[in-house]
């Protein structure tokens, strides 16, 4: 599974998180590729939140969109985590998020920089996996959930 192999690569890259994840009430992780053209950007995804009290799965489907600078192409994995039960309840059901932010990578390298819907209890990490970009953006991200399995 996607998001098992996502939150090991993690783990094993910094095994300080092993406890963060042990202790959560859930995760999401979102594969997703983006397009960064000058002034717009567009991306798409898919995803599932996890969580670990019920053992339900919700598989998303996400799309972004972009307005601002930058130039690019790139895959990456975002994990979200989150020891909070009612936030895992709120990613289940979808939600819209709205960001301005910088961000940077080459191939499974990347940093960034961001301000919008990040929440207090909800650590975010980013997997690189390829593709270079650098872009400066406000950007709207739409969670859709699709599925459920575990209910």
């Amino acid at each position: 599974m996607m998001a098992a192999k996502a939150v090991a690569e993690l783990i094993n890259r910094n095994p300080d998180l092993q406890p963060v994840f042990d202790n959560a009430a859930g995760y999401m992780v979102i594969d997703a590729k983006v397009t960064k053209i000058p002034v717009f950007g567009f991306g798409r995804g898919k995803g599932v939140v996890l969580n670990k009290n019920t053992g339900k799965r919700t598989y998303l489907k996400v799309t972004r969109a972009d307005i601002g600078g930058g130039f690019g192409i790139r895959a990456f994995k975002v994990i979200a985590v989150t020891a909070d039960e009612n936030i895992v309840a709120e990613a289940e059901k979808g939600k819209f998020l709205f960001k301005a932010g910088a961000e940077a990578a080459a191939g499974d390298a990347s940093a960034e920089g961001a301000a919008g819907n990040t929440r207090e209890g909800v650590q975010i990490f980013t997997l690189a996996e390829g593709g270079a970009s650098v872009t400066f953006t406000v950007h709207v991200i739409y969670l859709q959930p699709y599925r459920n399995v575990g209910d």
